[in-house]
């Protein structure tokens, strides 16, 4: 094999998905990640795979059981992500992955897991934050090894509208960063030809857009050592909307 060009940066892939079977007595999911290691004379692919199930309660509870297998099939998927492609880093690599790190980083609600949920290969946590929890720790170890991209092709949150337009003006239910570029696209202060949009360095938990500034104090120790992190947009094309 030959060697790699000296300075040559290697990259590892990674993505997942998810499979679900409603039965009338359970509800089945399965997840499989998969990355790939594009690295001259070091090539490698790796797959992992999660499956769990949850029987479904006599009485049902505050949150439909359908929601809470979803939930923790996406967590489950997102840890899956980051720990293959960390098996396949030898250390500097860039690693894309599908998906904003806002995605991986919010969770909304936490209902408690039913005691009815069986992991294949895990035991069953008490709630998502649990889930959660290991997917930043996923995240903070990663970003130790190698350097972390998230690409999404649509993503509504305010990273740039907290930073250009005032509070008191913004209209928060309707403003989001694609609506403002676009606005200010057409009023000819961006291009219309590809471009990448002046990125924004995010510093201080103050910074992050809401909701994710307002994470339980708790949760927040976990996403801090994650800071600092750029943020940045690109058209791909004349007319195109950004991606982030």
């Amino acid at each position: 094999m030959k060697p790699a060009p000296r300075g040559a940066v290697g990259i590892v892939a990674s993505d997942s998905s998810r499979v679900y079977r409603e039965m009338r007595a359970a509800l089945l999911f399965a997840v499989q990640a998969v990355a790939v290691r594009f690295k001259s004379g070091a090539e490698a692919v790796l797959t992992d795979a999660e499956a769990g199930y949850c029987v479904v309660p006599a009485e049902s509870g505050k949150t439909p059981v359908e929601e809470v297998v979803r939930r923790v099939a996406q967590f489950a998927s997102r840890e899956l992500e980051l720990t293959v492609a960390s098996r396949l880093v030898s250390g500097g690599e860039v690693v894309p992955h599908d998906g904003s790190l806002f995605s991986f980083l919010w969770y909304g609600k936490f209902p408690a897991v039913p005691e009815e949920f069986k992991f294949a290969r895990r035991q069953r946590p008490r709630t998502l934050r649990d889930l959660w929890r290991s997917v930043a720790s996923s995240l903070l170890e990663a970003r130790r090894r190698a350097l972390l991209l998230f690409v999404a092709k649509t993503i509504r949150r305010n990273y740039y509208v907290e930073k250009l337009v005032p509070r008191e003006l913004a209209p928060t239910s309707a403003l989001n960063d694609l609506v403002l570029l676009e606005l200010l696209r057409r009023r000819g202060s961006l291009p219309r030809e590809p471009h990448f949009i002046e990125p924004l360095y995010i510093e201080k938990p103050s910074d992050l857009p809401r909701p994710l500034k307002s994470l339980d104090p708790e949760d927040m120790e976990y996403v801090k050592p994650l800071l600092p992190i750029t943020v940045t947009y690109v058209v791909f094309s004349r007319d195109a909307p950004p991606t982030s």
